[in-house]
């Protein structure tokens, strides 16, 4: 498929520097963590936790994620390597086990982008 190209901030209306935390905020978490196991979960979970502005911001960032890793074969970015990037910008975290919870739902976002999504 043709990706756009654009800007993030331009599509989202916000730049992800200036917000004020995480893309899905701490008191979220929670919610969004135990909603990882599926992609129809997540999807319901996120519309319920997010303002407007970061759920566009983060449709915006799955999407080019997903088009990288639709493309892993010619760039070299598997999945493991675009969630390292990703995670770190969605959710707060400061366990193992929140990092590893915070993993799995870039994975899914990554992976199954048009199942969070569409």
């Amino acid at each position: 498929p043709t990706y756009k190209k654009q800007r993030l901030c331009l599509t989202a209306g916000a730049d992800i520097n200036e917000l004020p935390e995480t893309l899905i905020p701490r008191k979220e978490r929670a919610r969004v963590w135990a909603a990882a196991s599926s992609a129809a979960s997540l999807r319901t979970s996120l519309a319920a936790a997010l303002p407007a502005a970061n759920l566009a911001l983060l449709r915006a960032l799955a999407d080019l994620f997903h088009h990288i890793w639709l493309n892993a074969h010619v760039n070299k970015m598997p999945t493991e390597a675009l969630v390292k990037l990703l995670a770190p910008n969605l959710l707060p975290f400061d366990t193992v086990q929140e990092y590893q919870a915070t993993n799995a739902v870039a994975t899914l976002l990554v992976e199954q982008y048009p199942a969070v999504f569409d």
